[in-house]
């Protein structure tokens, strides 16, 4: 069993913004200061959502972006690691893995780096030669999906260097209400960024062929922030359904919404495993999506949700549909998912993720 007491982690991060990849830093942070390890995480932004959450903890957060300079970032973040002089640094996002194998390469620490989604979006970047360098200098890369690893042996990166540490889900701060208040509306909640791989145009328009065939009114709450937000409402006024779609903007309340919502819609064209389906999963919500990265291995279709093809919109909406007839369809598939996250991906099991992961880059 691996002692943590004698594990010191510099983390490096590209941001600390209120999303998915930024959760999961939170959970595995909070769970190796618990476990009595040595962290501390430096971040290429500075006051982010969760920085002042992470110092609560008693965790070092050093700013290491001030300047715009790719060689004056990698120089500060040197400077730190042999001041440290930490046995492993680990990236969060596949972005700054570069940064890590560079500096850690100066410092003589251990690396490991990150893919946060499946990297389909990521190999099709301006910077994919640099970025397949950082992976394949990092000691171990920790993918939190399946089809991310296969993608990465097929970008070249050797398996043995690929392993999945696994999404987890806090099942005590996200769990089904007591009781879920029915509605004459059947509310669904679509949770992410204003991006493009989100696709919230596929979304407004699955949401006008469920609006016109429920019998039900149809309401769509969207939470989030980001570049593409004006053009979605844009979307919406061009689409008639102003009445049908309401902007939440971001929210740090997501269970209330979890639990205040029949639903929740996913439409985006790349995933890893994302946050947002494994929380509404732990509220005992029905959760429709696309067919897209590790959202097959944490959802069954039809027993713990509703799957379709990336471009079947059709698929999507009749899945929606089903939903708003079918109150017996709706708590039958909550209650599979809450129970299937609480075995699979509770946060009770991310120290034993860590034990190993840990473990095997230290032996490496």
């Amino acid at each position: 069993m691996l002692d943590f007491s004698r594990v010191n982690v510099c983390f490096l991060a590209g941001n600390l913004e209120q999303a998915g990849a930024e959760r999961q830093l939170f959970y595995i942070l909070k769970t190796l200061r618990e476990q009595n390890a040595r962290v501390r995480l430096l971040s290429l932004t500075s006051g982010d959502f969760w920085e002042e959450k992470l110092r609560a903890l008693g965790i070092p957060v050093e700013w290491v972006g001030k300047s715009k300079s790719r060689l004056a970032r990698l120089t500060k973040i040197v400077s730190v690691l042999r001041r440290e002089r930490p046995q492993i640094v680990q990236s969060q996002h596949f972005y700054v893995n570069a940064y890590a194998a560079a500096a850690g390469r100066f410092s003589g620490s251990k690396i490991i780096g990150a893919i946060r989604s499946d990297m389909q979006n990521e190999i099709r970047s301006d910077h994919a030669v640099l970025r397949k360098w950082g992976l394949k200098s990092c000691c171990i890369v920790a993918a939190n999906s399946a089809p991310a690893i296969r993608t990465a042996i097929e970008f070249g990166i050797p398996r043995e260097k690929l392993t999945l540490l696994p999404n987890v889900v806090d099942t005590e701060e996200f769990r089904p209400p007591e009781h879920r208040v029915s509605s004459e509306t059947f509310s669904i909640a679509s949770v992410g960024r204003f991006v493009p791989a989100k696709r919230h145009d596929r979304l407004l328009s699955v949401i006008s062929r469920v609006k016109e065939r429920s019998s039900r009114p149809v309401k769509l709450l969207v939470a989030g922030d980001g570049p593409l937000r004006e053009n979605v409402r844009k979307q919406v006024e061009a689409r008639g359904l102003v009445s049908a779609v309401e902007f939440l903007g971001r929210r740090a309340d997501l269970p209330a919404i979890y639990k205040s919502v029949d639903a929740l819609a996913i439409t985006s064209d790349f995933e890893g495993t994302p946050n947002v389906a494994l929380e509404a999963m732990a509220c005992g919500l029905p959760v429709v999506s696309t067919r897209v990265g590790g959202i097959s291995d944490i959802i069954e279709d039809g027993v713990s949700g509703l799957l379709a093809e990336r471009e079947d919109e059709e698929a999507l909406a009749m899945h929606l549909c089903n939903l708003a007839a079918d109150p017996n369809l709706r708590e039958e598939l909550g209650s599979n998912a809450r129970r299937n996250v609480v075995g699979r991906c509770s946060l009770q099991r991310l120290p034993k993720y860590l034990e190993d992961l840990y473990a095997s880059v230290l032996a490496s």
